[in-house]
């Protein structure tokens, strides 16, 4: 069989989700026509409610829910069910007050995120400054704290919902199903908000079974993603808990990972320390995608045909494409909530000052105000010492980072002004797309060194092997 028969074939199976006779098929299927967005969005708020009180135990740590007679531990469940009706009567508010806009302060009015952020900073300042003796109080809001990074970003998409003003179109379960949903679990809100899933959900039985057959497709893309990981931790890193190498112990490069390097855990040439930051882009890359690709696979399944969180990222040619494909939602979510509020707010400045200004506020002040929240525990208890371990090289990164999508955009701005250049042959064509993928990989992975998590590297470590690597000895 030819090759660009075989290419051909892969193609169309990789695309099954758009094949047409199979979208017809799945159409006809009983199943179908049955879920309705009404059915679905039953059916999805019933699981953000089991989720939400799964995910408050997890993150809060009450401790077991039964005990050793198989009855409930009501030292357990009362104050896990406070906090449940407690975070619901929180939404129900904000949503009344999104509801009644107009009645709200002036000064809230023009500035809603900031209220918003200084209503959860509020209670991170009574954390920090209530007497030990108000045990009971205190307990209570830090309980509270603690769900605060999973909350804030959330809200924030509720909060938004004004600027439409069609908040009387929705209903409060609507806005639970992004605020508490049942699709993820993480600080990130993947999916956004109710207008962008409104504005993707499927509303026909054509739409859901396109929807419903690229979930599928993405739920399959992250198990061999799953796969392509574990293979290459244990054919490249030697990890003892890889599959690959349980099965084949010999079967390895030991090639030392990047955390490893950074901490001087491990000694080795620079062209090995090349090759392990190269390395560690893909295997981070490949992270990202599998648990992305699982929770869009869900979404997509429950009738919202969401954008991809991570599409072809090692493809990119630009630093700015990569950008926008590694991790779509948290792009979205510094664009939302820095980068156009800065950009609308300095229309005085220059183009070019007020373009660089916005990405300073999106790329450096929401990335480190963001990843601030993160590390909550710390943040709470005050303790700078492991904030600064986790936040001082994050600033470089975000300032590289800064520079880095700020150039591009600059380049791209600039090439769109030129006239096409000329036909060149198919094989420099290439070659010079390469080489700019090159370039990509190379920026990525250099100031992915101030970002990698490694508690034993310390600020000069990671600045020592940005010097090792060109060469010089420190």
């Amino acid at each position: 069989m030819p090759l660009a028969s075989v290419c051909q074939f892969i193609r169309k199976l990789s695309q099954f989700h758009e094949h047409t006779p199979l979208v017809a098929w799945v159409q006809t299927q009983s199943i179908t026509p049955w879920f309705t967005p009404d059915r679905r969005r039953i059916i999805l708020l019933m699981a953000t409610l089991a989720f939400a009180i799964r995910f408050i135990d997890h993150t809060l740590q009450f401790g077991e829910l039964w005990t050793d007679r198989n009855g409930l531990n009501l030292s357990v469940v009362l104050p896990l069910l406070a906090t449940f009706f407690g975070i619901l009567i929180f939404l129900a508010l904000l949503f009344l007050a999104i509801s009644h806009f107009e009645k709200i302060p002036t000064i809230i009015q023009q500035h809603p995120q900031t209220s918003l952020h200084g209503i959860f900073w509020l209670i991170i300042v009574l954390i920090w400054t209530l007497p030990s003796n108000y045990h009971m109080w205190r307990s209570g809001l830090l309980i509270i704290g603690m769900m605060i990074p999973f909350l804030i970003w959330r809200c924030g998409y509720m909060v938004t919902q004004h600027r439409r003003n069609n908040i009387a179109k929705t209903k409060f379960r609507d806005h639970l199903l992004y605020v508490l949903p049942a699709w993820n679990g993480t600080h990130m809100p993947y999916g956004k908000g109710l207008d962008y899933l409104g504005q993707v959900e499927a509303k026909t039985n054509e739409a859901y079974a396109k929807s419903l057959l690229s979930g599928i497709k993405l739920l399959m893309l992250s198990g061999i993603w799953q796969i392509m990981l574990q293979i290459m931790n244990g054919a490249i890193y030697g990890d003892p808990s890889s599959f690959v190498l349980r099965m084949f112990p010999s079967l390895t490069l030991n090639i030392p990972r990047l955390a490893d390097l950074l901490s001087q855990e491990v000694i080795t040439s620079h062209t090995m320390a090349w090759l392990s930051l190269y390395l560690e882009l893909i295997s981070v890359t490949l992270l990202l995608a599998i648990y992305g690709h699982l929770w869009i696979g869900i979404l997509r399944i429950a009738g919202f045909q969401v954008f991809r969180n991570t599409y072809k990222p090692l493809l990119a040619e630009t630093i700015i494409d990569f950008w926008n494909r590694f991790h779509y939602y948290f792009k979205e979510l510094l664009v939302e909530f820095f980068f156009f509020p800065a950009y609308l707010r300095y229309s005085w400045m220059s183009p070019k000052f007020r373009t660089f200004t916005a990405v300073f506020m999106a790329v450096f002040v929401g990335n480190m105000y963001y990843h601030l929240f993160t590390e909550m525990k710390a943040l709470l208890e005050m303790d700078g010492a492991v904030l600064w371990n986790y936040l001082g090289p994050r600033m470089v990164y975000c300032l590289l980072l800064v520079g880095g999508i700020y150039l591009s955009m600059a380049n791209q701005q600039q090439q769109r002004g030129k006239p096409l250049q000329k036909e060149i042959h198919p094989l420099l064509k290439k070659l010079r797309q390469w080489r700019r993928i090159a370039v990509v990989w190379t920026f990525y992975s250099m100031i992915h060194i101030w970002n990698v998590s490694s508690q034993n590297a310390n600020f000069l470590d990671r600045a020592d092997f940005c010097v090792f690597l060109f060469g010089f000895n420190t």
